[in-house]
């Protein structure tokens, strides 16, 4: 039993439990944490009855650490394991006159907001009251240590619960977390100090309150329902009303006469003086979505840390000070989130990206591994002649990514290569480590790092097919193709049965030109028994196909993807593409209208092919209703423009 994942009044009742006086479980609290005391026989005033009934049954011990990265500006992430090949990031940032860590409450994160690293990789599991702790005890202790800090002088001041993950989405564990850091026979901190961010859950907002009222923070990014369903899609079940009049509630009982409301900028969706308007609307309950709930708050404005599959880009110094000044202007306090430790990938937004999870948190392609990066399928449809196509639109960036196929989890055919259980030898171990780390550095287009991981992989498991065939997309992507190409045949030489090998070949050799041969690997892949991303790879072949103009083949390929998955959008989107390009209009309108069912499946590129299949089939009220989504929904758009500049052949 770990102890750190009781508070103080669990550990009262289990001392006692154990026949012991309850003073007993305070001495012992103020060892583990005040201390940062992890051994029984050191606790000396413990008495020696209750140390005995602890050895050998009960632990204090926090995550084993995988990696510490030290940035420029003396921001510190630490990387912890959490088991199956997932992790979890915890930042330290110093400031002169208090020092904050950004502590995570889950592996990966549910909500799935575009713009959040986190959020792109899905969810794995909750973590536990201990698992969140001990991210306050490595990092308090040991900063402590390091910095030489006398026993009555925190190194940690502040703690922000805006790591990985929806805080009040793994509420069990989380309350008695927060009580641990507020007791002062532990950490102390000031209800002032401890802040819980929310994407917006209100019932656990209102239990939170009740139960252990700290500072909060919204991550609000959005003044209207129709933006934040896309920004934030925990939205669609708690609108900005319910959010709003949870926010009035909490402010009864929490520490700060304020809400913090947090808002990424992101460049041409959500900061035009338009939007700066209309979140001063919403605040002051002038605004339909809130109902007339005003509400005190605080703006904390934040530069957007882009990663390559999000689609999205960092609003300008200029246009960030601007909309601040609006702000303020309307009586707000309103700040700038300085940007801290994106060197080492530590800044908001950009947590853990560096590892796999292994759920279905992913919106469409059940996959066991990373896709690679956006920048990377970029370059491949440019390779491969498809510089006319629209097809990397921002909302399906990562599942175009996902095209590339599974570059570091074990693959059809690889399952066994590397196991988990307990008899892995340290090789397989340290392999693995390795390629999840290459996984993720590639998957945020950070090429040359992820290659040296792929070294050390390849240096403890010479072996390992998986490496080989990260190996060849890495190359692939560095536009190295004769070691991309060598990389993918030693990957099939290793694991001649391997679809996802087999999936990736065939896309780099589809970037050449060798139709023929990438049609013939993909028929391979097809081929195999109980391959699982049947629809991937169709889809791929199809796109492929296209870009040599087989076109009846790459008509039969995405048709058969769409026949097994008719609610996968970017099937439909591309399947409606080719059919527009070859001239069979109505058979395109289908296909764009079924994309469209879904409200936020609707991007700039699905919405312009849209107008262009109504204008050739000339209906011009349709076309004007999809051209006043298009102006409604992305205003700054290049599609926009050329809808209103009528450069419809372009």
């Amino acid at each position: 039993m770990n102890l750190l994942d009781l508070d103080h009044e669990s550990l009262i009742a289990h001392v006692e439990g154990l026949g012991e006086k309850r003073f007993r479980a305070t001495q012992l609290f103020r060892w583990m944490h005040r201390r940062g005391e992890s051994e029984f026989g050191r606790m000396t005033d413990l008495a020696r009855s209750l140390r005995e009934k602890l050895e050998g049954t009960h632990r204090i011990s926090a995550l084993p650490l995988l990696s510490e990265h030290v940035s420029s500006d003396g921001t510190v992430k630490w990387l912890f394991d959490v088991g199956n090949g997932n992790a979890v990031e915890t930042v330290f940032i110093p400031e002169a006159d208090r020092g904050t860590l950004c502590v995570s409450s889950q592996a990966g994160c549910a909500v799935g907001c575009p713009f959040c690293s986190t959020g792109h990789q899905g969810f794995n599991r909750n973590l536990r009251t201990g698992e969140i702790l001990g991210q306050l005890w490595h990092a308090e202790h040991q900063l402590r240590g390091r910095l030489r800090l006398p026993d009555n002088e925190r190194a940690v001041d502040n703690v922000v619960m805006m790591g990985m993950g929806e805080p009040l989405q793994n509420y069990a564990a989380l309350v008695p977390a927060l009580r641990v850091m507020l007791d002062d026979h532990a950490y102390g901190l000031s209800r002032r100090r401890v802040t819980v961010s929310t994407s917006g859950v209100v019932p656990m907002m209102d239990r939170l309150r009740h139960d252990c009222p700290v500072a909060l923070a919204v991550s609000l990014h959005a003044p209207d329902d129709a933006l934040r369903d896309d920004l934030v899609p925990l939205n669609r079940k708690y609108p900005l009303r319910e959010l709003l009049g949870a926010c009035v509630r909490y402010l009864e009982s929490a520490p700060r006469d304020f809400i913090t409301f947090e808002y990424c900028m992101l460049e041409g969706v959500n900061d035009s003086d338009v939007h700066a308007a209309r979140l001063v609307d919403l605040v002051r309950g002038r605004s339909e979505d809130s109902a007339g709930i005003e509400v005190s708050c605080k703006f904390n404005l934040i530069p957007f840390n882009p990663f390559p599959s999000s689609g999205l880009k960092r609003s300008s110094p200029q246009r960030v000070s601007a909309f601040a000044a609006l702000l303020q202007e309307a009586g707000y306090v309103t700040t700038v989130r300085k940007t801290r430790g994106d060197d080492i990938d530590a800044a908001c937004g950009q947590l853990a990206a560096e590892v796999q999870d292994r759920t279905d948190g992913q919106a469409f392609w059940p996959l066991d591994c990373h896709p690679a990066s956006a920048d990377v399928v970029m370059m491949v449809f440019r390779a491969a002649g498809f510089r006319r196509w629209p097809v990397l639109w921002s909302l399906a960036a990562l599942l175009l990514a996902a095209l590339v196929g599974c570059a570091a989890g074990p693959g059809q055919g690889m399952t066994d290569d590397v196991k988990t259980s307990s008899d892995q030898t340290d090789a397989d171990r340290r392999a693995r480590v390795r390629m999840e780390l290459a996984a993720g550095y590639f998957t945020r287009g950070q090429i040359s790092t992820a290659l040296d991981e792929v070294k050390l992989a390849l240096a403890a498991r010479p072996d390992l097919p998986e490496a080989f065939n990260l190996r060849g997309l890495i190359y692939a992507a560095m536009g190295e193709a004769r070691l991309a190409e060598e990389s993918f045949r030693r990957a099939l030489q290793l694991a001649p049965r391997d679809a996802d090998v087999m999936h990736n070949f065939a896309w780099f050799v589809c970037q050449s030109g060798r139709w023929a041969e990438a049609d013939a690997l993909f028929r391979q892949a097809l081929a195999q028994p109980q391959y699982r991303d049947t629809v991937r790879t169709l889809m791929a072949q199809g796109i492929c196909l296209a870009g040599g103009q087989r076109w009846p083949e790459a008509e039969a390929a995405l048709s058969r993807a769409y026949e097994l998955d008719p609610a996968n959008p970017v099937t439909g989107f591309h399947l409606s593409d080719l059919l527009f390009r070859r001239g069979e209009y109505e058979r395109a309108r289908f296909y764009i209208r079924r994309v469209h069912l879904r409200r936020e499946f609707a991007t700039p590129q699905s919405l312009w092919l849209a107008v262009r299949v109504e204008r050739r089939l000339g209906d011009a009220v349709a076309m004007r209703t999809w051209g006043q989504q298009l102006q409604e929904r992305f205003p700054q758009s290049s599609e926009t423009l050329m809808y209103e500049r009528g450069r419809f052949d372009e």
